[in-house]
């Protein structure tokens, strides 16, 4: 069952203002929110024309990195997000050594 936003909002203890230009604006978050990264690609879609992909992506990176990480965010899922986090810990972890 999809999250409802308002209770993630609540959590964070912020909506972020670019949210209202998000394309996903209006979508029903049961398409964000699949249960296999496979059926994630309707979501991309949406997310790829997006104008504010990034600052999503941004957002979900920094703010979700515990139960609340699911869904697409920014054109990525949670698999792909943590991905993306242990990449960057690599990257600061090996730049922190030279």
């Amino acid at each position: 069952m999809a999250p409802h936003l308002n209770t993630l909002y609540e959590r964070w203890g912020v909506r972020p203002d670019w949210m209202d230009e998000g394309a996903c604006r209006g979508a029903p978050s049961s398409l964000f929110y699949v249960d296999d990264d496979a059926a994630a690609g309707p979501a991309k879609e949406i997310c790829g024309t997006c104008p504010v992909q990034v600052d999503c992506l941004a957002f979900a990176l920094n703010n979700m990195k515990d139960a609340t990480d699911a869904g697409v965010w920014g054109g990525t899922t949670a698999r792909e997000r943590r991905s993306i986090r242990r990449r960057t810990r690599r990257e600061l972890e090996k730049r922190h050594k030279m």
